[in-house]
């Protein structure tokens, strides 16, 4: 027994929609629905087929429902003086549930009214509409209608209910429907493809217009080793999609640079001068919303270029004498440098000799651990003079 509050005075029924089709899921919900007016005292029957499945009393601010299924529930909505709507919801919908359902009068149950056909299938067997093409230089689209049936019958598209026909805007093309000239206020349509022969229906699609909100670089994409290639994407939150640009503030020349007008900066040789910061902009043509990020390209190069501060690899001294001598290279990540002498390691760039006594061969080794462990050398003779 189901009982709900409400203020109804009386009650009677109304033709509105004979031979409605209302196509259930199986296993989802479905709800009918039935417009009153004239509200009276009365009660009436529901009719699924010739047998009656649920029964409604009404009283003065009250109505009880009966239903021979657990999975039936009863409402009203809309209600305005002396009318509403009366909504039957069926839950979990079976093959079973298939079929026509009437109301009618108890008073004149001969006479049932407002037909509804509930026609039940599976979810697979539902058409879908999915978006195959967009360019996001140009406010359009095309959505395409993937039948389960792919035979040659006809599909037909509707917006907001009505047939889509041919026009400046819409272009239905059986499976595929192009649209034109998109606008912010397209968002707010309703889509839907029906299967001509079968009568299955899509479910209602509507085109979300939105973004960029965030953008985003996949991480540990934007260290590249010297020479190789640079393949970085820069990821938005556009619908339907969004115009993306990549861009490189060259301090040679002081000034922008345009790499790339797609959302994939891929640059093949990539150099050590291209390192920095990078720009990624994306802009919706369609809402006109843009958004700007930034990251940087690390570059790993080196060991090259070793130096040490002396002007020569023989360098003479006098017994005692001190001498400090700074080794370096170009290195990203910074090498690490150290000294040697025969065995005896020195773990320091800068080598510090104090108080020499005598001859040594002195090597100092830059090493680029995050470049295959590349290496190179460079050495001093320290001679003893007296």
């Amino acid at each position: 027994m189901i009982f709900i509050n409400l203020a109804i005075c009386c009650l009677s029924l109304t033709d509105v929609s004979d031979g409605k089709k209302i196509q259930g899921i199986l296993g989802r919900n479905v709800s009918l629905l039935w417009s009153l007016n004239n509200i009276k005292k009365d009660a009436f029957l529901i009719y699924h087929g010739t047998t009656p499945f649920l029964r409604v009393w009404l009283a003065e601010n009250d109505y009880f429902a009966h239903s021979r299924k657990d999975r039936v529930h009863v409402s009203f909505d809309d209600l305005l003086d002396d009318t509403a709507t009366l909504i039957v919801h069926l839950l979990n919908v079976t093959y079973n549930d298939a079929g026509t359902y009437t109301v009618a009068q108890q008073s004149n149950s001969e006479e049932p009214i407002n037909i509804i056909n509930l026609q039940v299938i599976d979810q697979s067997k539902i058409p879908r509409v999915d978006i195959v093409q967009t360019d996001p230089s140009e406010p359009s689209l095309i959505l395409q209608c993937c039948p389960f049936n792919h035979s040659s019958e006809k599909t037909i598209w509707r917006l907001n209910g009505s047939v889509i026909k041919d026009n400046n805007r819409y272009y239905p093309n059986d499976t595929f429907l192009s649209i034109r000239n998109l606008t912010t206020g397209d968002q707010y349509n309703l889509y839907m493809c029906e299967e001509s022969k079968s009568g299955f229906e899509s479910d209602l699609y509507r085109i979300l217009i939105s973004g960029p909100n965030v953008i985003m670089f996949p991480p540990n994409l934007t260290v590249v080793k010297e020479h190789e290639e640079l393949n970085v994407s820069c990821l938005s939150d556009c619908f339907p999609v969004c115009t993306s640009t990549w861009i490189y503030f060259d301090p040679l020349i002081g000034q922008e640079k345009v790499l790339s007008t797609t959302n994939i900066l891929n640059i093949k040789d990539m150099t050590r001068r291209y390192a920095g910061k990078y720009s990624c902009r994306v802009h919706n043509i369609i809402s006109g919303t843009s958004l700007e990020n930034f990251t940087n390209m690390d570059v790993v190069y080196g060991p090259d270029n070793i130096q040490l501060n002396v002007t020569s690899n023989i360098i003479q001294l006098h017994d005692r004498d001190s001498i400090t001598i700074l080794c370096s290279a170009d290195c990203f990540p910074p090498c690490q440098i150290y000294w040697s002498e025969g065995k005896t390691l020195f773990p320091d760039a800068e080598l510090k000799l104090p108080n020499v006594t005598k001859d040594g061969n002195y090597t100092c080794h830059a090493t680029n651990r995050d470049h295959d462990n590349a290496m190179i050398s460079d050495a001093v003779n320290i001679v003893l003079t007296l």
